[in-house]
């Protein structure tokens, strides 16, 4: 599809925009809208340095170039990628919200910051292994409960 499949709007028919592009260097006119039905409920519309898809006025992709660089923003009922290499994501920060998140792994979890490591539960805490190991390699190590802490195993060993 290119830019002259794409009609303006009812509402801006009536005027049509300067057909005369902008000159080398200079920026298009940041109101001219073009509108394109895509089938179904959805349509394209163009406008300035943005793209949107609706689908009965529910925004589903928006594309805006900006000074710092392209904005995407995606909204599905689902989204799923599959691919056979990595997935690499390099960002300033990487935020998650969800109503669960379930991670899975056929080989090895790793995860390594620079900075300090805060994992917080509103309920129960459970870490489970085949083995486990907590080592402070620099200070102290400290087990705090405000009630009774136990230590269950087969042998329980102290200062070897």
């Amino acid at each position: 599809m290119d830019s002259s499949d794409l009609s303006p709007p009812p509402s801006a028919r009536h005027t049509a925009p300067d057909p005369t592009p902008p000159a080398r260097g200079e920026a298009p006119v940041a109101d001219e809208r073009r509108t394109l039905a895509l089938g179904g409920d959805r349509t394209l519309v163009v406008a300035g340095q943005t793209l949107t898809i609706d689908n009965a006025g529910a925004i589903e992709l928006v594309i805006s170039l900006t000074d710092a660089g392209p904005v995407v923003q995606l909204s599905a009922a689902s989204l799923r990628l599959v691919t056979e290499g990595d997935v690499e994501f390099d960002c300033a920060n990487f935020n998650v919200r969800a109503g669960g998140i379930r991670l899975e792994s056929d080989g090895d979890l790793v995860a390594s910051v620079a900075g300090d490591a805060t994992i917080q539960a509103g309920g129960h805490a459970q870490w489970q292994g085949r083995t486990a190991r907590i080592r402070a390699t620099r200070g102290d190590a400290q087990l705090e409960a405000s009630d009774t802490v136990r230590i269950d195993g087969a042998r329980v060993e102290l200062n070897q």
